[in-house]
């Protein structure tokens, strides 16, 4: 039952779409499935070999753990402490000090946990880390923990259920995943719970063939493992851009691998295109591929040398190929097969494990062996990076707001009752320190409204974002807030609109879309409502806002979005400046870029009025002093304007709080 050449092939699908994905081929859309297939091959074989050797009395936890070790460690190992090395060159002491965290997670089959808190996959960013993809080692591992006890369990108490608790176990993981692939997409796409619908599939695959409903199917198993091959291919090549991930789309993929396990055996196309050579070659060399392909991409990109061109990109795919048959026959075949599989390989693995050990207790302790920078260059992003006091202690986070009273929010300078609010989120605590020094100037003071991730208007939701429902029960505390204190005589509204305004990509500074999962939506919609009527729904909720600060005589002045770069400026230039170029003295990227950005957001906060109130609303464009006609700065005069990839420096926010502070007439 288990050895099946087509299996290989399924394989090389499976890495072919993982690496052509994550080169950069956009005609692969949804080449990540190749990780659910795995997942679903994986049931299969190792599951069903479980259940053999339970049949036969065979089973050993400690001979199945050691093949699991010998199978997964080696290679994992020598790909960490490559990718440590090479690192030691090239990172920058924050993301060298983050990949050693990946790295010790990783050896404890742990990343998944580690990746959920720190990135998002579909972020772009996530392809600057050289051991994202072990997140899935980990949910495997994780798997084989837990799944060999509870098939013993089952099979010596309750064998004739077993169908039954599989099935039971496989449909509740499936529900979970559906149930919170929106709401929760991190812990959907990174924890075991919702990705072990996959692994019992495959083994419920394995307990099936041979069964009478199976023989009685034999004369059409051939039609049907070629539908399930074209199945497959459709999952990968047209799944659209942007959904949900694992979601209702992952059934496609997993149900064409499952109907290729299922009837896969017998003679046809399907089984024939899979068993080819070629085929076989590259599902043997797989998991060397999977491994290895996600480093050298990295590495590639950190440094900004990975080819834009087909031929460049495809020479990389090449490159990890030959890396990969290398990686199998000196690495993963010696520890499996070879002499290694002997005790003193083992004394090599746990000599690679306490080097991965050490260095990542060093990374952590020196923060990322900073002594490995020049001087310079560790000054100067110690210096850009700098944040205001007042940017760290008064903006909030969601965990906070349950037990917050926004009266005893900050108040920025010493004049008593504050007749100035500000109020946004994270963009807004940027400029705090900045709008202090211009408020003490003209004797007023500033009471801060400041919510990380939570655009400045109620009632509505934030796709993608945990305990979303605090942002709007915050919003509606300070609006009352606001509107009950007569002493607060301007309001300023300062977030970074289009973020939630948008819910597509746009180009960062490189040219590069962004895929965007984040995005409001009304609290009495739905995230996935036409986006026409989402728009809508935005600027009604904007229009009532501001409405009822002007009845209230409040002044608003409205704070348009900063342009935003979207790639980590300081360390951008510092890993360039590392390898050996100047940081300029002025740098930019296209305008096109920005109005791309801006393109919905300026259309819904635009300025409105109403003769029957008093207040008045002004609006403020930073990019008439961030942008020329033709590019938006990044660096000017030497000052670099931005902390991170959109949240404006110390000397950025000094460009724009004047531009505020003359909006507000001095006491």
């Amino acid at each position: 039952m288990f050895l099946r050449t087509e299996i290989d092939g399924l394989r090389a699908i499976s890495v072919l779409g993982v690496i052509f994905y994550h080169a950069g081929f956009s005609s692969i859309s949804g080449g990540f499935a190749g990780v659910d297939v795995f997942f679903v091959i994986s049931g299969y074989l190792i599951g069903g070999q479980i259940l053999k050797e339970l049949a036969a009395g065979q089973f050993s936890f400690r001979s199945f753990y050691g093949r699991r070790a010998r199978r997964i460690l080696p290679a994992l190992m020598v790909v960490t402490l490559v990718s440590a090395l090479i690192g030691y060159f090239i990172l920058l002491p924050h993301d060298y000090r983050y990949f050693f965290g990946s790295a010790f997670t990783s050896l404890l089959s742990l990343s998944n946990f580690w990746f959920m808190d720190q990135i998002d996959y579909f972020n772009p960013q996530a392809a600057l880390d050289p051991l994202v993809h072990t997140w899935s080692l980990g949910v495997e591992e994780q798997f084989y923990l837990i799944v060999p006890i509870l098939l013993g369990v089952i099979w010596f108490r309750f064998r004739r259920f077993l169908v039954f608790f599989l099935a039971f176990l496989m449909l509740a993981s499936l529900g979970w995943m559906l149930a919170l692939s929106s709401s929760s997409p991190m812990f959907t796409f990174y924890m075991l719970p919702t990705r072990a619908w996959e692994l019992f599939a495959g083994i419920l695959v394995a307990i099936a063939i041979g069964k009478p409903w199976w023989v009685v199917c034999k004369k059409w198993h051939g039609q049907l493992s070629m539908l399930g091959l074209l199945v497959l291919l459709f999952g990968i090549l047209f799944t659209p851009s942007g959904v949900a991930w694992p979601g209702f789309w992952t059934i496609i993929p997993v149900a064409g691998t499952l109907l290729v396990l299922l009837f896969g055996q017998s003679n046809s196309v399907a089984r024939t295109v899979l068993s080819l050579a070629a085929m076989r070659a590259l599902g043997v060399i797989s998991y060397s591929a999977y491994l290895w392909h996600q480093p050298i991409f990295s590495f590639l990109e950190y440094q900004q040398k990975m080819p834009a061109s087909f031929s460049g990109r495809l020479a990389v795919v090449l490159l990890v190929f030959g890396v990969a048959a290398l990686s199998w026959r000196l690495i993963e075949q010696p520890f499996r097969t070879g002499k290694l599989t002997q005790a003193w390989g083992w004394g090599v693995m746990i000599v690679m494990a306490a080097m991965i050990v050490a260095m990542s207790i060093g990374g952590h302790v020196t923060k990322g062996f900073p002594s490995r920078m020049p001087q310079e260059l560790s000054n100067f992003l110690d210096l850009v990076q700098t944040t205001g006091p007042y940017n760290k202690r008064c903006i909030l986070s969601r965990r906070d707001v349950e037990t917050t009273d926004v009266g005893d929010s900050c108040i920025i300078g010493s004049a008593n009752p504050p007749s100035v609010a500000l109020w946004g989120d994270s963009h807004a605590a940027s400029i705090a320190d900045a709008m202090a020094d211009e408020m003490q100037n003209q004797g007023r003071s500033v009471q801060t409204f400041m919510l990380s991730s939570c655009l400045p208007i109620p009632k509505l939701l934030n796709h993608s974002q945990s305990r979303q429902a605090q942002c709007p029960a915050f919003n509606a505390r300070v609006q009352s807030y606001i509107l009950a204190n007569d002493y607060i005589k301007y309001v300023i509204l300062f977030a970074t609109w289009d973020s939630y305004i948008l819910r597509r990509g746009h180009p960062d500074m490189l040219g590069f879309v962004q895929y965007d999962d984040f995005y409001a939506y009304p609290e009495s919609g739905d995230p996935s409502m036409p986006n026409v009527d989402r728009l809508i729904s935005i600027q009604s909720a904007f229009e009532e806002l501001v409405s009822s600060l002007k009845v209230a005589g409040k002044t608003v002045i409205l704070v348009h979005s900063l342009p935003r770069p979207n790639i980590d400026i300081p360390r951008f230039f510092a890993r360039q400046a590392w390898m050996g170029d100047a940081i300029p003295e002025n740098s930019g990227y296209p305008i096109a870029y920005a109005k791309n950005q801006f393109a919905e957001s300026r259309q819904i906060l635009v300025a409105f009025g109403d003769e029957s109130v008093t207040g008045s609303l002004i609006t403020i464009d930073p990019v008439d002093t961030f942008c020329d006609e033709m590019q938006c700065f990044v660096i000017k005069d030497g000052s670099v304007l931005f902390l991170d990839g959109n949240h404006p420096s110390l000397e950025g926010a000094k460009l724009l709080a004047p531009l505020i502070a003359a909006q507000i007439k001095p006491l």
